[in-house]
Parts: C-alpha cells; structure tokens; sequence
C-alpha cells in the first residue's frame, strides 16, 4: 500500500512500528514516529533505506572496506617487519 505524509501522521506510532516490520525496516521499536515515516516514505520512492545508526547500508559497507584495507595494510606492514627482523637474525 502507499501512504502519504498525512495519512502516516494519523497512524499510531504502534501501527507505523507493524507497517515498517512488515517492509524490512530494521529495528522499528528504536526509532521515533517522525523517523518511521521518514523510512517509510523512503522505501516508497525507493530511497535506500537507513540503518538503526542513521547510516545507509552503502555507507556502512564503504567504512568496513575502509577499515578492512586498513587493517589488511597494517598486518602487510607487520609481517614485512617480521621478516626483516628474521633476516637479520640469518
């Protein structure tokens, strides 16, 4: 079904809670009427939704690609450490 802005505005936060469920919206207890029918409204027009930390999935994928670079980086640098050390022992 399609709602509009009003129309969600007359919904009990209760019922808004069992629509966002019903459409995949993580989480729905956590958030406040008007952040609901924000999501809601987003889901509509096909916005990507936001999480329960008020990120998108794209932005959360970008920052654990990030922290996973960095940490792959960090062990490369550890392990070349480790075998200049292990080559001066030789």
């Amino acid at each position: 079904m399609i709602y509009d802005k009003d129309t969600l505005y007359e919904i009990n936060i209760y019922c808004l809670r069992n629509i966002a469920k019903q459409v995949g919206i993580p989480a729905p207890t956590t958030l406040t009427k008007k952040e609901l029918i924000d999501e809601l409204l987003k889901r509509q027009t096909g916005q990507p939704p936001l999480l329960h930390n008020g990120e998108t999935t794209e932005e959360v994928l970008d920052k654990a690609t990030i922290e996973r670079n960095a940490k792959q980086q960090f062990i490369k640098q550890i392990l070349s450490e480790i075998e200049k050390q292990l080559n001066s022992l030789l």
